[in-house]
C-alpha cells in the first residue's frame, strides 16, 4: 500500500513547473471536512519546502466555519512578505481568503467518496459557501480520492 495516494504525486508533478523559482503565489486547497486537505497540504509543503497554513487552527470553536480572520490575515501577509509560495488549506478557503483581502493563484479542490456528512450549523454554512463559490467548478485541479478514513 502506498504511503500517499498517487493523485498527490500527480498533483506535485503538475505544480512543479508553476512553482519553478518559487514565485510568491497562494495555493488554496479546498474541500469538505475530512476529505484530505490537510494531508495534501502537508505533503505539498514538504515536497516543495514551502509554508502551509492550516486554517482549522483559527476556527472560533463555535461549531461553525467562522475563523479569526484578523489572525489569518496577519499570518498570510507575513508569509507573503517572504516572496515565496504559500499553501492555505481549509473548508471554505476561498471565502476566507476573500475575507482577508487575498485570492488564490492556484485553487485545488479535493473530495472523496464518503458515507457520512456533517450536520447542523456547519453543514448550512458549507452549503451556502458551495452555492456562493462553486469551488469544484472553478478549481484549477480537482483531486478525487476513493478511500475512507
Amino acid at each position: 500500500m502506498p504511503i500517499r495516494p498517487p493523485q498527490f504525486d500527480d498533483l506535485a508533478q503538475w505544480l512543479t513547473p508553476q512553482l519553478k523559482d518559487l514565485p510568491p503565489i497562494i495555493i488554496a486547497i479546498d474541500g469538505r471536512d475530512g476529505d484530505g486537505k490537510t494531508t495534501l497540504g502537508r505533503f505539498l509543503a514538504w515536497y516543495f519546502n514551502v509554508t502551509l497554513i492550516e486554517t482549522d487552527l483559527y476556527l472560533l470553536g463555535d461549531n461553525s466555519l467562522n475563523r479569526r480572520t484578523d489572525e489569518v490575515a496577519r499570518v498570510v501577509n507575513a508569509r507573503m512578505s517572504h516572496q515565496r509560495p504559500l499553501i492555505v488549506e481549509g473548508v471554505g478557503v476561498l471565502q476566507l481568503l476573500k475575507d482577508v483581502g487575498r485570492k488564490a493563484d492556484i485553487h485545488i479542490y479535493i473530495r472523496k467518496k464518503r458515507t457520512h456528512w456533517l450536520g447542523g450549523k456547519v453543514a448550512a454554512m458549507l452549503k451556502q459557501y458551495e452555492n456562493d463559490f462553486c469551488p469544484w467548478e472553478h478549481a484549477h485541479r480537482v483531486i478525487e480520492l476513493n478511500h475512507d478514513g
